[in-house]
């Protein structure tokens, strides 16, 4: 594998979940909406790494033709020098996005060392059953965990006859990797009101419990980030 870059890390590492839009890269609320840190970098050092890391093999480009973002696609394609531009500025027809290709997941890989049974993907909620949370993850333990502190949120109430479990073979951890196996947990849970000072001090509490718990358990390792929050 050739030497990758920090710079360059940076932009394999935040498409390792999803696809990401060209224009998010130069937004004002990137950090917020992505809880990450944004590169730094100018738009034409932008421009650079990515048309690198385009023609080197390890992104690849498509450009979404729906609504719905997720159920329709043009084919992937490697974009010019001057697409990605465009791109970023948007002023092209459709939105671009990118992703990982095979050889960009495996280069990931080797620099991140992740630990897949501690993977555990964002929260999403099941279409067959409207109000029921669900959740993935590599390993039954993780989830376990993750539940106890369901159970223990101040201001939400998990339905305990409602929690099911699920063994998932294969299971797809993210667009790009396939896992032999993986669990899954549901169930439905009720949010309880609260406005008080003392009630948002008890919810700042727990958010901080929880980012701990987060944090003990990351599932690989950012080897450019002295701080690493890559959880």
């Amino acid at each position: 594998m050739m030497d990758i870059k920090k710079s360059e890390y940076w932009f394999l590492d935040v498409v390792v979940e999803e696809t990401l839009c060209f224009p998010a890269l130069v937004a004002e609320t990137f950090e917020q909406a992505y809880n990450r840190s944004e590169h730094g970098l100018k738009y034409s050092e932008i421009v650079n790494i990515l048309d690198r890391l385009f023609r080197r093999g390890d992104l690849v480009a498509c450009y979404y033709s729906s609504v719905n973002i997720f159920s329709l696609s043009t084919e992937d394609f490697v974009p010019t020098k001057e697409e990605i531009e465009a791109g970023i500025r948007d002023i092209l027809p459709s939105p671009l996005w990118y992703k990982l290709t095979k050889q960009g997941a495996e280069h990931w890989e080797l620099l991140s060392k992740p630990n897949w049974d501690l993977y555990i993907p964002a929260l999403c909620t099941q279409e067959k059953d409207e109000g029921i949370d669900c959740v993935e993850a590599g390993s039954r333990q993780i989830l376990e965990e993750f539940l106890t502190f369901q159970l223990a949120h101040p201001f939400q109430s998990v339905n305990i006859n409602s929690i099911e479990w699920e063994i998932l073979e294969p299971w797809e951890a993210t667009y790009w990797k396939t896992l032999p196996v993986g669990y899954q947990l549901s169930y439905s849970v009720k949010d309880i009101p609260h406005s008080s000072q003392e009630d948002s001090i008890k919810d700042s509490a727990f958010s901080r419990l929880f980012f701990d718990w987060k944090k003990r358990n990351k599932w690989y390792t950012n080897p450019f980030d002295t701080t690493d929050n890559s959880i």
